[in-house]
């Protein structure tokens, strides 16, 4: 760029193709019913912009992989933060639900 010429702007960022996983999906049901057991109430099928790695189960290996997560704010911002009692609800939602589709008892 010249000394004195305009800025120019381009887009190097990364970028994901959109996905989403049927709610009928055993795995679905399964971290579902786990999560509203563990925090006492019915949750939320909400999508997002956050690019996540299920996306690669559910386009390119057709394996149903639903996200689960603590709760929290300004997500990849400066100050991002995080609920630390859902962070302790959401490890539960996932192990618990891990062990139910794999057949393990509790």
């Amino acid at each position: 760029m010249a000394l004195g010429a305009p800025p120019e702007v381009g887009w190097f960022g990364w970028d994901a193709e959109p996905h989403e996983c049927s709610r009928d999906a055993d795995i679905v049901r399964t971290v579902t019913d786990r999560a509203e057991e563990i925090c006492g109430e019915s949750g939320q099928y909400i999508g997002g912009l956050s690019g996540l790695d299920e996306r690669f189960y559910n386009l390119y290996y057709d394996i149903p992989c639903p996200t689960v997560g603590p709760s929290g704010g300004n997500t990849h911002g400066a100050d991002e933060f995080l609920e630390l009692d859902s962070l302790v609800d959401a490890a539960q939602a996932v192990a618990l639900s891990a062990m139910d589709f794999c057949g393990i008892d509790a």
